[in-house]
């Protein structure tokens, strides 16, 4: 049995956009999956400005800040940009604890980082 693909993804100009099929990043089994989706993404389309849309996720785990961490420093060594963008006021919070709000590049939804980005 093949495993449902937990990425949406569209390309707008120069940007990538990735949503989520659910609504929690929480357990180790679909984050992993989702890394690998997202890792084999990034190198098989040599994306360079890479947009997750993160609003339909009302929970995630310090194992999905990883994934976005090191997705941000991949691109970021070959002059990419990764940005998050649609974040729950209440999901922010988990960056503001984990100090991470001034390492990502935050939108507020994803017309606003297609707008910026895209180009």
């Amino acid at each position: 049995m093949t495993q449902p693909e937990l990425l949406t993804v569209e390309t707008h100009g120069a940007a990538t956009v990735v949503g989520f099929t659910q609504g929690n990043l929480l357990d180790a089994y679909h984050i992993d999956q989702v890394n690998r989706e997202l890792s084999t993404l990034v190198q098989k389309r040599q994306i360079h400005r890479l947009i997750v849309d993160i609003s339909t996720a009302k929970m995630i785990s310090s194992k999905a800040l990883s994934v976005f961490l090191n997705l941000h420093h991949q691109l970021k060594e070959q002059d990419g940009v990764f940005a998050l963008c649609g974040i729950d006021p209440m999901l922010y919070r988990v960056f503001k604890v984990t100090r991470l709000q001034d390492v990502f590049t935050f939108y507020p939804n994803v017309e606003a980082a297609i707008k910026d980005l895209a180009e």
